[in-house]
């Protein structure tokens, strides 16, 4: 079975608009039960049929309940013509086999919704497996998460354990080491051992020597004494020198720093001259040191200063 498509269900729809008499249920035929979106092109033109048949039975089961005829058997046959044209037209079948014919047609409308009944328990069915799989899915998928997590969790202890028996593994090594090279830390220490021993006789010996050497002590510490007095007597001779020194050499420091001074001014004087030449010299116009023409003198008057100050040059030796 087809599904039928919008066209067709359409078309049901319009036909159910346009003659809406043919869908209310007649107690003559037995109730239909049909859905448009499980019709199938074949089962439509079937149900067109059934419609037109039952729409022709009910017309003549109401012109019989009213004690007429159809319409059909008062019209006047239709004029012949003195050449037929075509193929004689069918007989008009019987309501028996009209009847039969809705029979069939019911059953299979009725055969149709038990199927649709059938798929739709189907996809119920299927709908529920779809929910317990997506649950079971999701449970799977939290399960999956929580063993992922553990199994970070695991690693992680893993790696801080392999951590840790690394640094063991390396403490032991440095022990092993250790223990190897312990033995000739015997060695040397017997060694040693013996060395001291040998120079503790020797000390022995000197303090033997010693000991007799401070009966003699005595003597030399008089004479110590006096060295000390003679030293000290020395120490404060030349502490006065230093005294004396330093005085002079505080002398001469600020001598030499009069000096800088003075030299400094002298230079200073000196740039101080250049300027003024150059000034006098670098006015070509006029103004008050401008050349006269008329004096024989071919140079400027010298610059006479208000404080009649003599220059005196002064040179030192530094």
């Amino acid at each position: 079975m087809i599904f039928c498509e919008p066209a067709v269900s359409n078309k049901v729809r319009r036909l159910k608009l346009t003659l809406p008499f043919l869908f209310v249920p007649n107690p003559i035929i037995k109730p239909i039960s049909y859905s448009p979106s499980l019709l199938s092109l074949s089962s439509l033109h079937r149900l067109r049929k059934f419609l037109t048949l039952h729409l022709r039975l009910q017309h003549s089961n109401t012109m019989s309940a009213r004690g007429r005829a159809s319409r059909h058997y008062h019209e006047p046959p239709p004029p012949r013509r003195p050449y037929p044209r075509g193929p004689s037209p069918p007989p008009r079948p019987h309501p028996y086999a009209l009847q039969e014919e809705l029979d069939i047609l019911h059953s299979d409308l009725h055969k149709m919704a038990l199927d649709r009944r059938a798929i739709l328990e189907d996809r119920a069915a299927l709908e529920r497996d779809l929910d317990a799989g997506k649950e079971e899915l999701h449970r799977l998928k939290l399960l999956m998460a929580q063993i992922g997590s553990e199994k970070e969790t695991y690693i992680a202890q893993l790696v801080m354990k392999a951590r840790r028996l690394e640094v063991d593994l390396r403490e032991m090594r440095l022990l092993r080491e250790e223990l190897v090279a312990l033995p000739g830390e015997i060695e040397r220490v017997t060694v040693g051992r013996k060395e001291m021993a040998g120079k503790l006789e020797s000390l022995t010996k000197d303090v033997a020597r010693a000991r007799a050497e401070n009966e003699q002590m005595s003597v030399l510490t008089k004479e110590l004494d006096g060295a000390t007095k003679e030293l000290m007597h020395v120490r404060s001779m030349v502490e006065e020198e230093k005294k004396a020194n330093m005085e002079i050499e505080d002398q001469r420091d600020s001598v030499e720093k009069s000096m800088v001074s003075m030299a400094r001014e002298i230079d200073q004087l000196r740039v101080e001259l250049a300027n003024t030449e150059a000034r006098q010299w670098g006015q070509p116009g006029g103004g008050p040191y401008r050349r006269n023409h008329s004096s024989p003198d071919p140079f400027l008057p010298p610059y006479r200063g208000t404080y009649n100050v003599t220059p005196v040059v002064v040179s030192f030796a530094i």
